[in-house]
């Protein structure tokens, strides 16, 4: 589950990475070991401080003790790859896909429903219509609960975001010249 996640990113040398929730540090430094530098975002100060002496001289590696849902966001361009707590997947999707972010991926382990509806080909709500016509919001497969220790009551989803491509006509409309 961890290499898949790592392997879809595309993320490597060079590449800022934002992990939230990073527990353990089970993911943090398998996205250390691609060459990123990696932020590791945690709210619990227990193992913030796990992680602290875990990564302790990696320049690879910067902890940050925040919520997920206030910590400040990068301005230059980053890529987000995390096992997210489920209650906050709607929240941290609103942050990450709105207009202000300089976000270039998403790689998240979200609940088996919450990645169903966000990834649905007729979108529910304006909200998830107005994602969908930003970004490419795919499955890449179901994870089962039996996957995680102590293991949720459902099973789990790997939920994959790019950036569409903007069209030249898209791009005249946010007023650019025509060329």
């Amino acid at each position: 589950m961890v290499r898949r996640l790592v392997t879809s990113s595309g993320v490597g040398p060079g590449d800022l990475v934002l992990e939230f929730g990073a527990g353990t540090g089970v993911l943090t430094a398998a996205l250390a070991r691609t060459g990123a530098r990696v932020i590791a975002v945690e709210r619990s100060a227990g193992f913030a401080d796990r992680l602290h002496r875990r990564f302790d001289g990696s320049e690879a590696v910067r902890v940050v003790v925040a919520d997920a849902r206030t910590v400040p966001l990068p301005r230059r361009p980053f890529a987000v790859v995390a096992n997210i707590p489920y209650s906050i997947s709607t929240e941290l999707l609103r942050r990450l896909l709105s207009r202000q972010t300089a976000v270039t991926s998403v790689d998240l382990l979200v609940e088996w429903g919450f990645a169903k509806r966000v990834s649905a080909p007729a979108p529910r709500d304006e909200e998830t219509a107005w994602w969908q016509a930003r970004y490419e919001i795919t499955m890449a497969g179901k994870v089962s609960r039996r996957s995680f220790t102590p293991a949720p009551g459902v099973d789990s989803a790997h939920l994959v975001i790019r950036p569409r491509k903007r069209t030249a006509r898209a791009t005249r409309r946010r007023g650019s010249p025509r060329i």
